[in-house]
């Protein structure tokens, strides 16, 4: 017999504007991967492979989460509703009434620990199985609480498609006959009704009272895990049980935990302390700070005991990125310097290059873009901008695709044509301090518009350069949340020798030395 079940994922975060218009609360991060996502994985584990998801709240968000959900080897198929409100209508004709084995409901904002397949109902008649919560009762009446899963039969659920909400709902199952209705105790629920609820889940999942959990990382200490490719300073002080994702990194005498979860792509600058809370992944803290029952997504920040929320616009959580105009200005002479070497020595082989171009490629042989220097105030009206130079038009023009060395560079755009049709004539820039030698990405004031508030904060605080971690990390098919993870962790993580580094790096990659980010 092929079990199936209904995922109700219409919920919202109540009194939470940002988050809310972020996420779904059932897609929350709960340590290493959003909630639905620990829901699907129970559910699959009990041999339930047919699930239909009914959505309403950011519904796309959660369909380019889970897609059909071949990965877990079940079968998803989504059901849009309006309204909240009208969570329980598609019952109403997504249910084939001609079968007569029931039907699992499970709201997705709620994870108890249940054991479906042994609780099932026996008969295929009219019986009502109910997982409730064992430690509380409804005061007045004494009756347990639903924790919003159960087993119903197929014809009860076109019946009460009908009915408002989950409140409603609750109420009429539990006042159901004790012939037709059976109540099996559960606990130790994890949930995202709330935020206090989610760092409660948090807790358990943390100090290992829910093991039915799968987490990626390895867990190198007891109640501390590690992913991959993290960057953690000797003088890190870890308190467990915490979990880090992959990409992190964490700064010179930054104390974390005890339950702190961080994730992937996150970077947490100096002398910071942070427990009981969750850092979103690609989310940055800065120095010094003390976060206690704290959820930071980017530059959200929500106090969990206040109830409170607030966008964060100044040097805060990314306060590692306040100007220091003297040692700024030192490095940036050192690069005009070193730049003005550089084209000295390199002048006939640049005069060769335009000769070459001339004769081979229709003009222009220079391609000029009007950029923002950078670092840039916030205030567009301020922006100044200047002309980047480049023997190539992003390496696309028709008559550089037909070169058969193109094409085997498709991948990525590291590589000697990139030396020399890019990075040579960028040196004219770097030597009038237009531009560095690494960076952020050189962007257009349309293209600097386009990005979203917390990415353009970030970026305008940067420095451009011709060298930069997203090229040498991720080369020309890198996503948004590519080039916002590198662009971000540059910014923050951005020295001399940091730069040495990434320079080191593309220079290896252009020898041959080190693998090309091939996509």
């Amino acid at each position: 017999m092929e079990k199936k079940s209904f995922i109700v994922a219409t919920q919202k975060i109540p009194e939470m504007n940002i988050i809310s218009g972020r996420y779904p609360s059932v897609s929350m991060p709960l340590i290493d991967r959003p909630f639905i996502q620990h829901v699907i994985e129970s559910i699959a584990r009990q041999g339930i492979s047919d699930i239909e998801v009914i959505l309403s709240h950011l519904p796309e968000k959660i369909k380019d989460l889970l897609g059909d959900g071949e990965r877990w080897g079940v079968n998803l198929r989504y059901h849009l509703v309006k309204d909240s409100s009208k969570s329980y209508q598609p019952f109403g004709y997504a249910i084939d009434t001609e079968k007569d084995d029931p039907i699992l409901l499970v709201h997705a904002d709620r994870l108890p620990v249940v054991d479906t397949q042994n609780t099932m109902p026996l008969s295929r008649g009219k019986e009502v199985v109910l997982y409730c919560l064992n430690d509380t009762l409804v005061q007045n009446n004494k009756i347990p609480k639903w924790s919003g899963w159960g087993w119903l039969p197929r014809e009860y659920l076109t019946e009460i498609s009908t009915i408002v909400d989950e409140g409603e709902l609750a109420s009429h199952l539990m006042s159901l006959p004790n012939s037709k209705r059976k109540i099996v105790n559960v606990s130790k629920v994890l949930s995202v009704e709330s935020c206090i609820e989610l760092i409660s889940a948090q807790r358990k999942a943390l100090s290992k009272e829910r093991t039915d959990l799968i987490l990626t990382g390895k867990e190198v200490e007891e109640g501390i895990w590690l992913s991959r490719n993290i960057s953690l300073h000797p003088t890190v002080k870890l308190l467990p049980p915490v979990y880090i994702g992959e990409n992190c990194r964490i700064g010179k005498k930054v104390q974390l935990g005890p339950y702190v979860t961080v994730g992937q792509n996150s970077v947490l600058s100096d002398k910071s302390t942070v427990k009981d809370s969750i850092i979103y992944p690609g989310s940055f803290v800065g120095d010094a700070l003390e976060l206690s029952d704290i959820l930071i997504d980017r530059n959200c920040l929500v106090n969990v005991r206040l109830g409170s929320e607030v966008i964060i616009t100044d040097d805060f959580i990314i306060s590692s990125l306040t100007d220091r105009k003297v040692k700024d200005w030192g490095k940036k002479i050192i690069s005009q310097c070193l730049a003005s070497a550089f084209l000295v020595f390199l002048l006939p082989l640049l005069l060769f290059i335009i000769f070459y171009r001339k004769l081979i490629v229709a003009p222009p042989i220079f391609h000029k873009k009007k950029v923002v220097k950078l670092p840039a105030f916030s205030d567009m009206t301020l922006w100044r901008t200047f002309s980047l130079i480049s023997f190539c038009h992003n390496f696309s023009t028709r008559n550089e695709k037909k070169n058969k060395r193109y094409k085997t560079e498709t991948n990525h755009t590291v590589g000697w044509r990139d030396l020399f049709l890019r990075f040579f004539p960028a040196l004219i820039n770097v030597a009038r301090g237009e531009l560095r030698f690494v960076g952020v990405r050189p962007r257009t004031i349309e293209e600097i518009k386009a990005l979203p508030e917390d990415w353009r904060s970030l970026y305008l605080k940067s420095k451009a350069g011709i060298v930069t971690e997203a090229l040498v990390s991720f080369g020309s098919l890198a996503t948004d949340d590519d080039l916002y993870s590198a662009e971000a962790m540059y910014s923050v993580s951005a020295d001399w020798k940091y730069d040495l580094k990434i320079l080191a790096k593309y220079i290896g990659q252009i020898l041959g030395v080190l693998p090309l980010p091939v996509r």
